[in-house]
């Protein structure tokens, strides 16, 4: 190196003397340039003035003006044995300091830096970045690394021609080449984790090659529940009639907590949430008030993330029943009444009322399947002896409901009438008989007394009797006929 093109001096006659890594104080340090050993020469050096603890030994010259220095490769230092075992360029940085002949001699103000570099000639090794110790990506996510920007090569042909290779990552991790210097890397759906010790390498146009380890980080990201199934389908209308009831539920599927113990699962209707319902299924059961267009949603979300959720809808539509009338009832006649013929028989019946709300109640009688009325309660008259079936029948206008009961009609017989005259008579004779007790009892007056004492009788003579009635004679026949009509 001709250090006379690096330092000079303004006054001509100056000698100037040059120092290698001078130990005179320096003002400023300053980088100059770089130079090259075009060749590795593997040789001893000759002992110079400073000894460096590098891989260069520095023969240096101190003739006047000449700035000459020798570079040498130290064969038996450890740095330069280990570039050449690696193929790997060796670069040292040296300092150099000039001062001139004067008395006292004056230094420059500057020292010089220079980087001294030694390659092969036969191809350097590619070189990976040292920083370079784990690829990390998010779990269900990827990452593309340039490997052209995480190493480096010292020959000039290598710059842009490297290869790359990337080792075993094991089951869970997928690697593809996109082109020369671009490499994907991505884990298996819901994998997260680590894999340890995986060998990338790069080679050179020499077919030099150069190998680094690195780990593979697939962050854990919680994820959404995912929706697997529903009943009933979502998306399809569902009819439902007033009064029943049908079961909604949902199947969902999390990589990361148990879908039961997890999970939330929040129903609503109508946009109202359903606090009491918990878990995945839910039966809706509408009330005979509810006819028309429902929605029912679930929301299942992830206990610890709220936010991540996924939900499901259903439009339910329920149809009107109508209900039939209720409080149906006979009040009269009842059931199993025995009826004398020629008797009015009142028919009677409870109030009934529409559960809807929607239309009159209207009734109508029958007797043995033809009709007589159409109104609440009705006499009816003229039924002949016998068996007879009385039907109710209350009606909305859409829906008849029928109640019947069964009455007997009895004719009236002779023995029956006979023993009516019998009781009319006996009860004007008691009449008789009571008006004579007063008249008897009445208190008497003074004009009355020789009348009482004719009407009374002489003593010892015998007090006539009145006849008694003869008892009319009736036929034990029907005698019988009269107990059964009494019962």
């Amino acid at each position: 190196m001709d250090l006379t093109k690096v330092f000079g001096d303004i006054d001509l006659n100056d000698r100037l003397f040059y120092e290698v890594n001078g130990t005179s104080p320096k003002v400023e340090k300053k980088t100059y340039g770089t130079n090259t050993v075009e060749q590795y020469s593997f040789i001893k050096s000759a002992t110079i003035n400073e000894t460096f603890i590098l891989g260069f030994d520095l023969k240096q010259s101190l003739v006047e003006h000449t700035g000459v220095v020798t570079v040498r490769l130290n064969a038996d230092s450890a740095k330069v044995k280990q570039a050449k075992e690696e193929r790997q360029p060796l670069e040292e940085t040296v300092w150099f300091q000039v001062y001139d002949n004067g008395v006292p001699p004056k230094w420059c103000d500057h020292a010089v830096q220079l980087v001294l570099r030694a390659i092969s000639p036969n191809g350097t090794a590619p070189k990976w970045t040292q920083s370079l110790t784990k690829i990390t990506f998010n779990e269900d996510s990827n990452v593309t690394m340039d490997f052209d920007t995480v190493t480096s090569d010292i020959d000039p042909d290598d710059a842009t021609a490297r290869t790359y290779t990337v080792g075993a990552t094991g089951p869970n991790i997928t690697v593809q080449k996109i082109d020369r210097n671009h490499f994907k890397f991505w884990a298996k759906p819901d994998w997260n984790g680590l894999v340890k010790n995986v060998v990338l390498n790069s080679t050179d146009t020499f077919g030099l090659y150069k190998t680094h380890t690195v780990d593979i980080m697939v962050t854990n990201v919680q994820d959404r529940p995912v929706k697997d199934t529903t009943t009933p389908v979502e998306g399809t209308a569902v009819h439902l009639n007033e009064g029943t009831s049908l079961g909604l539920g949902i199947k969902v599927q999390d990589v990361d907590v148990d879908v039961l113990k997890g999970l939330d699962y929040n129903w609503s209707l109508d946009g109202t949430w359903l606090r009491t319902v918990v878990g995945p299924n839910f039966t809706y059961q509408p009330s005979y008030d509810e006819a028309g267009t429902h929605a029912i949603k679930v929301l299942v979300s992830d206990r610890n993330y709220p936010n991540l959720n996924v939900s499901a809808n259903w439009t339910i539509l329920v149809d009107n029943v109508n209900r039939p009338p209720t409080g149906i009832k006979i009040v009269s006649p009842g059931p199993g009444a025995i009826i004398k013929q020629g008797t009015v028989v009142q028919l009677m019946a409870a109030k009934a009322a529409d559960p809807d709300k929607e239309d009159l109640v209207k009734y109508a009688w029958k007797v043995d399947g033809q009709a007589v009325a159409n109104t609440q309660t009705f006499n009816l008259q003229g039924l002949k002896k016998g068996p007879h079936t009385i039907t109710l029948e209350v009606s909305d206008g859409k829906v008849t409901v029928p109640q019947s009961v069964n009455i007997t009609v009895k004719a009236t017989t002779t023995a029956q009438s006979i023993n009516m005259v019998y009781m009319a008579l006996g009860l004007v004779a008691l009449i008789v008989v009571v008006a004579v007790i007063a008249l008897a009892l009445r208190p008497k007056t003074a004009p009355d007394e020789k009348e009482d004492a004719e009407e009374k009788p002489s003593k010892g003579k015998p007090v006539k009797e009145t006849p008694k009635a003869k008892k009319s004679k009736v036929p034990e026949e029907d005698i019988e006929d009269e107990e059964e009509d009494e019962a």
